[in-house]
């Protein structure tokens, strides 16, 4: 009996799904946590799971920080990373490795006697699009746009691709004389002259290089051919984009900053997803044949998620859509589009 059960796990081992996952299928995947509490998470969370990008998710909300309750910034109060220069690289190099999280978010109301109802809520998933594939060359990019005005004595490059970048920037910031990495209560009576500002180190994510008009234009003309009548939204909500380091977050740091210059060192990181914008070329043909888009591009998304979309649509479905609904809808039978009577009118 032991012999067989050893036979029947090493032939599960043989047939990870891990090794075949499909890259041309959407991601199955979602950022739901909405805490603003301290991360408190158990040290065997999983970070690889089949069908997920090759990420450390965990480093969206670091031990100790806070996220905002709208997901967007992340703060973590740490004096060893203001004080450390190679505590700080290493988190920075870190946080400079995580894109922010885009989705797509299509939605549909109408007016009605108890005023305005929901039809459909769909939320999609892109952060797989922005992320090489496995053994791939990303194009993203890391650059300091703001270093301060601390007595620094180091010539900051301003490029992470730069020679030990990282580490200067890290090195800059912590030598920096700011007023909450002197400020202790054994040192109050320092002189005022020294109560200069207050400092803290930005990281900022950014998207560049696709076309989101162009999807608003495809994703409207869906909705008219499904004859849908009511009130539409199309955005691109970004998540996680900024994370913030700070030595303290005190009441008393929190009131001197109000009259206090606050100085900050900020790096942007920048995740294309193409190596041009389209159109950029005068020769819109020539373009179309330099553009070269990370995993997919706009038009090929589209064809992709167009099923998907329209079943979600119809269906009335409010959350989530990923990849178990592509494959779902995949697996029924063709059938004929044909569009259905107008619905999404006002009731009143």
């Amino acid at each position: 009996m032991t012999s067989n059960k050893s036979a029947v796990a090493q032939q599960e081992q043989d047939h990870d799904p891990v090794e075949q996952e499909d890259e041309d299928l959407p991601p199955a995947y979602s950022m739901a946590s909405t805490s603003t509490s301290a991360t408190v998470r158990p040290a065997s969370f999983g970070r690889t799971i089949p069908g997920l990008p090759t990420l450390d998710f965990t480093r969206y909300a670091p031990l100790d920080s806070r996220v905002s309750s709208d997901l967007s910034t992340t703060t973590i109060v740490d004096s060893t990373l203001c004080n450390s220069p190679q505590a700080l690289a290493k988190f920075l190099r870190e946080q400079i490795a995580i894109p922010p999280v885009p989705e797509v978010n299509v939605k549909g109301t109408h007016k009605s006697w108890n005023g305005d109802e929901v039809d459909f809520n769909i939320r999609l998933n892109l952060l797989r699009y922005f992320l090489p594939h496995a053994g791939e060359v990303g194009l993203e990019y890391a650059k300091l746009v703001s270093s301060g005005t601390g007595k620094t004595k180091f010539k900051l490059p301003e490029n992470a691709a730069e020679t030990n970048g990282v580490e200067q920037w890290a090195e800059a910031f912590c030598s920096d004389p700011a007023l909450d990495k002197r400020y202790s209560p054994d040192n109050r009576r320092l002189p005022v002259s020294l109560y200069l500002y207050i400092s803290s180190f930005i990281i900022t994510r950014k998207l560049t290089n696709w076309d989101s008009e162009y999807l608003i234009g495809r994703i409207h003309g869906l909705l008219q051919n499904l004859n849908y009548k009511g009130r539409t939204s199309i955005t691109f909500p970004l998540y996680h984009t900024r994370t913030i380091v700070k030595s303290s977050q005190s009441f008393g740091s929190t009131l001197r900053s109000a009259f206090v210059r606050n100085e900050k060192y900020e790096v942007e990181v920048y995740w294309p997803y193409a190596n041009q914008m389209p159109g950029e070329e005068s020769d819109e043909e020539q373009s179309c044949m330099t553009r070269k888009c990370l995993v997919r591009s706009e038009s090929g998304w589209f064809k992709d998620w167009k099923p998907v979309l329209r079943a979600a649509v119809l269906g009335k479905r409010k959350g989530w859509v990923g990849m178990e609904d592509w494959i779902e809808v995949a697996m029924r039978p063709p059938v004929a589009e044909r569009a259905p009577t107008a619905w999404g009118d006002s009731t009143i």
